[in-house]
């Protein structure tokens, strides 16, 4: 492809965004990133990385009273504000890393507002007048905000979501949480670490209720051990906020106050106000772009127009929202336009971890759902094996006995010799977000199992706990007894 002369707008500089940009930049393109507050989105400004120092921070002052017989002297406490400055510190470092990343790879960085004028123009409001673009290719990337509860005032000084969690110099007094996943668990931990009430609200069954259910109901038992009101199965119907404290009403007329309400429960993307009619570009019912794969065309709108990450919808696939999927597509969106090949995104071998104490991670099926997917075939089994922490001697001697390991295998029988696959993994413990990656490296073996079950794990290392679990599914472990402890 002839690409001198062509241009490209992205809109948004998260983390689909950024790395597009650049990646067209380097090839050749003449490219605008738009991005109407700083680089790197919500994941970098308001998301992942803010929150995960402040986890940090919490995590080692755990540690520290975990061994807390040992030290002389007080155990230290957590100056809140400078916490919360030190974390803001590190997301300025970064940012300023992007921009310097942007003018290294030639990517104009335009901060404004973007709207389509019509189906081939792109009009920027910024703050010293307006720019207008008549691009080539257009990528949408314009992620999600966090979604409001009914009925609830906002903004107010009561109610947060995450941008005012991670910006507020003064931590709540008692917290109540509405929303039982990722971002309510991950702050239920934060805060429950420093020693302040917290109730969490769930209105399904069960915590992370997109999680193999052993491990919502392990992260249910830890969290209630560490003193955290847990609220499963119940529907908050009314919210009185006044300027002194937060008042909660459930379906069964229980009542919970609290000084700041934290509602965290989803997101919805950020495509109003983009002009998308005035292109021709259409939406689903929930605002979300619908999008082809593996191109990320969107489905209805000019050719040449694209859509990657929070934003997007894919028919007939549930399409996870993370920052590294972002990413990903990003990456994909930028080999599309510049004729190079690429590989598809797998979306079934894909990690996804929340950052709770301690941490959760999972890739591919559910035990549920592996059964639910083979019942139909007489050939095929699906097993199931767990291993504790407290099973390994680093777990004993971490004091990290907490969580465990699930791996449920599919195994085809059809075969002379059978086809055993790893159909999913999901841990619950410490490092898990880094131990469910060797999973994924190997998942997608032609035999994952036995392609497994071949590495020899350091001892001692969490890693351990990978090749026990292998083992138990033969029988063969050694600190585990029977197939399902």
């Amino acid at each position: 492809m002839d690409k001198k002369g062509k241009n490209v707008v992205v809109i948004g500089g998260g983390p689909g965004g950024y790395p597009c940009a650049v990646l067209l930049a380097r090839s050749g393109f003449d490219t605008i990133l738009v991005e109407k507050r700083a680089l790197g989105g919500t994941c970098l400004q308001f998301g992942c990385i803010p929150s995960k120092t402040l986890i940090n921070a919490a995590k080692r002052l755990k540690d520290l009273n975990d061994i807390r017989n040992t030290l002389m002297g007080d155990i230290p406490t957590i100056r809140y504000a400078d916490l919360i400055k030190h974390s803001r510190e590190k997301v300025e470092n970064i940012t300023a890393g992007l921009d310097g990343i942007m003018k290294l790879n030639g990517v104009k960085v335009v901060k404004g507002r973007a709207r389509f004028k019509d189906r081939k123009r792109v009009f920027v409001e910024k703050e010293d007048g307006a720019e207008e673009f008549s691009p080539d290719y257009v990528v949408i990337a314009v992620g999600s905000r966090a979604r409001m509860l009914p009925g609830v005032p906002y903004p107010h000084e009561r109610v947060l979501t995450n941008i005012e969690v991670l910006s507020a110099t003064t931590p709540p007094e008692k917290l109540i949480i509405v929303g039982g996943g990722a971002i309510g668990c991950e702050f239920a931990s934060f805060f429950s670490a420093l020693n302040i009430p917290v109730t969490i609200i769930e209105h399904m069954s069960r915590l992370l209720p997109q999680e193999d259910e052993d491990i919502s109901r392990e992260l249910q038992t830890i969290f209630r051990k560490n003193g955290i009101s847990v609220i499963t199965g119940r529907k908050v119907t009314k919210t009185d906020v006044s300027s002194d404290s937060v008042r909660i009403t459930l379906d069964d007329q229980t009542v919970i106050e609290g000084s700041h309400i934290l509602v965290a429960i989803g997101i919805a993307p950020a495509t109003d106000d983009l002009g998308l009619e005035d292109a021709g570009i259409g939406v689903d019912e929930r605002g979300y772009i619908p999008v082809r794969i593996p191109d990320y065309q969107v489905l209805k709108g000019p050719e040449g127009v694209y859509a990657i990450g929070d934003c997007i919808s894919i028919p007939g696939r549930v399409h996870p929202c993370f920052a590294h999927v972002a990413t990903r597509e990003g990456e994909i969106v930028a080999s599309v336009i510049s004729g190079k090949p690429f590989d598809p995104l797998d979306y079934t071998n894909i990690p996804i971890c929340t950052f709770t104490l301690p941490e959760v991670a999972r890739i591919g099926l559910t035990e549920d759902e592996a059964k639910k997917i083979t019942c139909s075939a007489p050939a095929h089994e699906v097993l199931s094996v767990k291993v504790r922490y407290g099973a390994l001697g680093k777990g004993i001697s971490l004091n990290h006995r907490e969580g465990f390991i699930k791996i449920v295998e599919h195994r085809d029988k059809y075969h002379r010799k059978p086809i055993r696959q790893i159909a999913g993994a999901h841990i619950i413990g410490e490092g898990a977000s880094e131990l469910i990656h060797i999973i994924a490296a190997s998942r997608h073996a032609e035999d994952s199992i036995g392609h497994m079950k071949g590495i020899l794990f350091q001892h001692p290392t969490w890693s351990e706990l990978i090749g026990e679990a292998l083992r138990l599914l033969d029988d063969e472990a050694v600190h585990v007894r029977g197939r399902k402890p």
